[in-house]
């Protein structure tokens, strides 16, 4: 990384003043532009062009252990805790699947609330109607549960909660 930026602004300063403020030899630079790459980095060149191909043919959604899997499969020898280095250096991040979550109580056990609007949104002052809602927000971490509740005169956000747990407490 060090190397490649001296070489690129060589021509705006000299060599001797990029490699003192990298803070590396003038010596290793110029021998690093004579000798070949190392054989474990163009193999982890390789390693990496094969997960992006096979990362973005399964709608980026295979972490290190499935990619990991499917390069033994291909016949390339390496480890997961290679594959998912190189993945997280290259920024390459699975998107989550939303997984199925059951938001109703089919049992019937507890009466639904009551209609109070009957389908009339409208209002003539503030404070008048408020309606409410849950939605649910996957993270890294579980599902986060956020109800809102809102004005409809104003349409406006006039009190919110958060929580990781679904319960009565939430929209109270």
């Amino acid at each position: 990384m060090k190397y490649a930026f001296i070489k690129e602004n060589k021509n705006t300063y000299t060599v001797k003043i990029l490699c003192q403020v990298l803070q590396v030899s003038r010596r290793s630079f110029y021998g690093r532009l004579t000798r070949p790459e190392a054989a474990r980095t163009l193999e982890n060149r390789l390693l990496l062009k094969e997960s992006e191909v096979i990362f973005y043919e399964n709608k980026e959604v295979y972490g290190a252990p499935r990619i990991h899997k499917e390069l033994l499969g291909r016949g390339f020898d390496c480890g997961l805790n290679r594959v998912a280095r190189l993945m997280r250096e290259a920024k390459l991040v699975p998107k989550t699947i939303k997984k199925f979550r059951v938001t109703t109580d089919s049992r019937n056990s507890k009466k639904p609330a009551e209609n109070q609007l009957n389908r009339d949104f409208s209002t003539t002052r503030c404070n008048e109607k408020w309606v409410t809602d849950v939605t649910y927000i996957p993270t890294r971490e579980g599902w986060l549960f956020l109800a809102a509740v809102l004005d409809l005169f104003s349409r406006r956000i006039v009190g919110w909660s958060m929580s990781n747990r679904l319960t009565n407490e939430l929209s109270k």
